[in-house]
């Protein structure tokens, strides 16, 4: 209940529960305390408290690192859904947006939840924050690399073995935030690996997505990333860059 929630709330903001969680042999116990279900509860009930989403997510984020049952008990608590409501609230806030997103990619690795994730709208919503994490388009937000990195990790976990959410990211809105994030990230190499490497997820085995990709300039963002005159050196990101490239021009099984 709220009360109850209430005071949970006050344990997050002292990190009490984040700490304790940090101990592999805690987080086994969680299932059995109830504390997954009691943490989504409080996220949920105290959604526009930016401390409490931080440490409820802390917490959540250790809970589900390798603990198969914790991560079924988020899905089945609501936790997926209570992710979606704290990225759409703090969009804007680099902080809470890093470790909603390192705790939603380990809650999404569950194929159920990545699923649930979709469903509720998440993949859209997890867009809007990648524009407001990359300043696209005017969205309210300040460029931070760290939280555009935490926020296309999450995207490469909810698509990855899920054609369904690989689809939503093709639909035009999220799939040119994505071309936009090239163009945002060239002077950064760590982000700017990660942005081609969700775009070619996005884009792979899917001549029509493919096709609308091109449309929306991303064949123009990539070659921008490897002109010269960026700056881009040899490495992982340029391989990236290279290798949707390739990607981006193939038609129908035809290089161009």
């Amino acid at each position: 209940d709220q009360p109850r929630s209430r005071g949970l709330g006050d344990v997050y903001k002292r990190q009490a529960l984040w700490n304790l969680t940090s101990l592999t042999v805690n987080r086994d116990r969680c299932a059995a305390a109830e504390a997954v279900e009691v943490t989504v509860q409080a996220m949920r009930t105290m959604h526009l408290d930016a401390s409490v989403a931080l440490q409820a997510c802390g917490a959540l984020w250790n809970m589900a690192i390798g603990n198969e049952v914790n991560v079924r008990q988020c899905g089945a608590t609501g936790g997926v859904e209570a992710f979606v409501q704290c990225l759409d609230t703090f969009k804007a806030d680099a902080v809470v947006i890093q470790k909603a997103c390192g705790a939603l990619r380990a809650v999404v690795t569950s194929v159920a939840n990545a699923r649930r994730f979709g469903d509720a709208g998440g993949v859209d919503v997890l867009g809007q924050v990648l524009a407001a994490q990359s300043g696209i388009g005017g969205a309210l937000g300040t460029r931070d690399s760290r939280a555009a990195q935490q926020v296309l990790g999450a995207f490469q976990t909810a698509t990855a073995g899920l054609p369904a959410n690989r689809a939503l990211c093709g639909a035009a809105p999220v799939l040119q935030v994505l071309i936009d994030a090239v163009r945002a990230w060239r002077d950064e190499p760590a982000v700017l690996q990660r942005a081609c490497a969700v775009l070619q997820a996005v884009v792979d085995g899917d001549n029509e997505t493919n096709f609308r990709a091109a449309e929306l300039g991303a064949i123009d963002a990539v070659e921008s990333a490897l002109r010269p005159t960026s700056g881009l050196q040899p490495g992982a990101a340029r391989d990236a860059c290279t290798s949707v490239l390739q990607r981006l021009t193939i038609r129908i099984g035809q290089q161009v």
